[in-house]
């Protein structure tokens, strides 16, 4: 089988289709050459590949300012290629009208027309006979799929790349320590971002240990001792969980982490706020399905996608939700929040997702009511949504991340 297809932008417009039911070729036709969209195709051919598929692709080039030469491109397609399906899910108004002619001109051909409803996950049919030719469940792709089709590359974790992004294990989910962490940190965020940078202070020691110099934690003291006095209580209520171990060792104290999660959670003052959002995500369901087809976090991305040496144009998102062929980037803060994360997140989600992507800043400290008023009008504008972690329950959390995927 054949798919015509008209070049979007948007690059999951142009195989959504071909996720749901793989054709043997498609042809795209567009307003630019195939030179100008080879790296696009390249993209769409390695995703394909991936998943053991072969697609052949074809462009032809068709101004969308001059409806007879897309209407003979069209024709052209139709007579090569009898019995192909004509898929209006990209392309603008011009290539929908052409479409439509050709269909209506050449009725004898029984042309099929239809187009997916990326966000309802809908078939529609376009030619007037009542039905799709292509049925199916709703086509996926992963965070990292998604990425690679907008030209970047999701950096994971390995020996030679300690920053990159972590896959955790699904036994995080239901991990007591963690539940207890975020316990901690929930009830007070400001002290508990206190304690890893007490715990930071330590980690240059020698042996890779983390240990805090009792000088270090006189001058600490002495710059805020409420402050000071806050995190020192999380580090000890920490040890009362049995989550760290402190001990002396010689003129300070060092901190033993219980296992890889601990450590992890406190490597940065944010990072418990975003396991526990992906914990949330991983969890969701509606009408006994999962929400979420895939979850990242700490999600390091190459802008690029191209492996090189030199310095790399990277991009660190808290968490990543792939909700079928719907990316949510979420931004997640444990401090206090300026509209500089605003811009941050909404330039992310724009060229990672395009016009399917959505955006939410989870916030878990209490912000200054003004400030917290022109953050939320900000944010508005830039349709990205705004959680407070201190005003809701934990089922109402749960709800609020299970819903940034809907719609």
């Amino acid at each position: 089988m054949t798919y015509v297809e008209f070049f979007d932008k948007n690059h999951i417009d142009n195989i959504c289709s071909a996720l749901m039911a793989p054709p043997e070729r498609i042809v795209f036709v567009s307003r630019y050459k195939q030179k100008t969209i080879e790296k696009h195709i390249e993209r769409y051919r390695e995703l394909f590949s991936g998943r053991g598929v072969g697609i052949e692709f074809e462009v032809v080039s068709a101004s969308p300012y001059n409806i007879s030469e897309v209407i003979e491109t069209l024709t052209g397609i139709v007579r090569k290629y009898p019995g192909c399906v004509i898929d209006l899910t990209g392309g603008g108004e011009a290539f929908i009208v052409a479409a439509a002619t050709v269909c209506e001109r050449y009725r004898e051909m029984n042309i099929q027309m239809h187009r997916y409803n990326v966000v309802s996950g809908k078939m529609v049919d376009c030619d007037a006979d009542g039905k799709t030719i292509l049925t199916g469940s709703q086509p996926q792709i992963t965070v990292e799929e998604n990425v690679r089709l907008y030209g970047g590359r999701v950096l994971f974790e390995n020996s030679s790349n300690s920053g990159a992004t972590h896959v955790w294990d699904d036994s995080v989910m239901e991990d007591p320590d963690v539940a207890a962490m975020w316990k901690i940190c929930k009830t007070d965020p400001a002290a508990w971002n206190t304690a890893v940078s007490l715990i930071e202070l330590g980690r240059n020691a020698a042996g890779g240990k983390v240990v805090i110099d009792d000088r270090t934690l006189e001058k600490e003291s002495s710059k805020n001792s409420a402050k000071f006095g806050a995190g020192a209580l999380v580090l000890e209520e920490l040890a009362t969980n049995g989550i760290i171990d402190i001990k002396r060792s010689g003129s300070g104290s060092e901190i033993v982490f219980k296992n890889d999660t601990a450590a992890r959670c406190l490597a940065k003052a944010g990072n418990m706020l975003e396991l526990y959002v992906y914990i949330l995500a991983k969890k969701a369901e509606k009408n006994g399905e999962k929400v979420y087809t895939d979850v990242l976090t700490g999600v390091t991305i190459d802008n690029d996608g191209v492996e090189e040496g030199g310095v790399e144009v990277r991009n660190e998102v808290d968490v990543v939700m792939q909700r079928c062929l719907r990316p949510v980037f979420v931004s997640c803060k444990n401090g206090i929040v300026t509209t500089d994360e605003l811009y941050k997140l909404n330039t992310v989600a724009k060229k990672f997702g395009g016009k399917y992507s959505r955006a939410a800043i989870v916030i878990c400290q209490r912000q200054n009511k003004q400030s917290l008023e022109s953050l939320k009008k900000r944010a508005d504008s830039m349709d990205i949504r705004v959680i407070e972690v201190y005003n809701l329950s934990e089922k109402k959390l749960a709800e609020k991340i299970a819903n940034l995927g809907a719609g």
